[in-house]
């Protein structure tokens, strides 16, 4: 397990991180989902590697709770297809009661519904009856974005980096971004942008009024012990450059 910050434009603050999985080989290298996420959808494991995921993210975000709001993470398509999975998950929620469950993000890629085989407003919907939260990850990706803000009870929506990406200088970007910012608000979500990477993009998103940022300008994805002396030491980020 690995974690990235999520990072609130207005305090500086962390306000909550992403969990991500990553593979160490024998030989001691990092690998990163790219290579074997495919290969566990495809023989299933990809079932017990989210549930594993799942439940270290929520021990870490425990044993971290004075410091950090909430943790997030990934669902695919095949668990999300799973008929276990809302019992799984109530069941890892049980197991550890003093877990506020609000504190738990679920990230869903338009992808993820779009190749569903179950009713994915209906599970979503069972999914937030337990008190978990739903972000829209990689908003602006597909083709009915603007169709699933509407019929998707999410609470989270993450602007992909390819909007955030040059956003200082490409006006075209900046309206995407505020009339999104705007759409958000209006249907009581918030949202985080991603990928961002350069002080002048940090600065638009400040002066737009986006909530919040996750990207390389602040930290990329970092194992456990690195992400906890960051969390706990500096209750403000300040860019990459300055605390590595």
């Amino acid at each position: 397990m690995w974690f990235q910050p999520v990072v609130s434009t207005v305090t500086g603050q962390i306000i909550g991180a992403e969990a991500l999985v990553r593979m160490r080989t024998p030989d001691g290298r990092i690998l990163s989902p790219y290579h074997f996420i495919g290969a566990a959808e495809e023989t299933g494991m990809i079932v017990q590697l989210g549930e594993h995921v799942l439940r270290s993210a929520i021990e870490h975000l425990i044993y971290w709770s004075g410091h950090l709001g909430y943790v997030s993470v990934n669902v695919s398509p095949r668990q999300l297809a799973e008929p276990d999975f809302v019992p799984m998950l109530a069941g890892v929620l049980t197991a550890y009661p003093q877990l506020d469950p609000s504190r738990l993000v679920l990230e869903i890629t338009e992808t993820a519904m779009l190749s569903s085989t179950v009713d994915v407003g209906e599970r979503l919907a069972t999914i937030k009856r337990l008190g978990v939260r739903i972000a829209l990850d990689d908003f602006g990706t597909g083709y009915s974005s603007l169709t699933w803000l509407e019929s998707v009870p999410a609470d989270i929506v993450k602007l992909d980096r390819s909007f955030v990406a040059g956003l200082a200088v490409d006006q075209r970007k900046s309206s995407i971004i505020q009339a999104v910012l705007w759409l958000a608000r209006s249907l009581g979500m918030s949202t985080i942008a991603e990928g961002v990477e350069e002080i002048d993009d940090w600065a638009a998103l400040q002066a737009a009024g986006c909530p919040a940022v996750q990207g390389y300008f602040f930290s990329e994805p970092r194992p456990p012990e690195e992400f906890q002396e960051m969390l706990i030491n500096r209750k403000c980020v300040t860019p990459l450059a300055q605390f590595t």
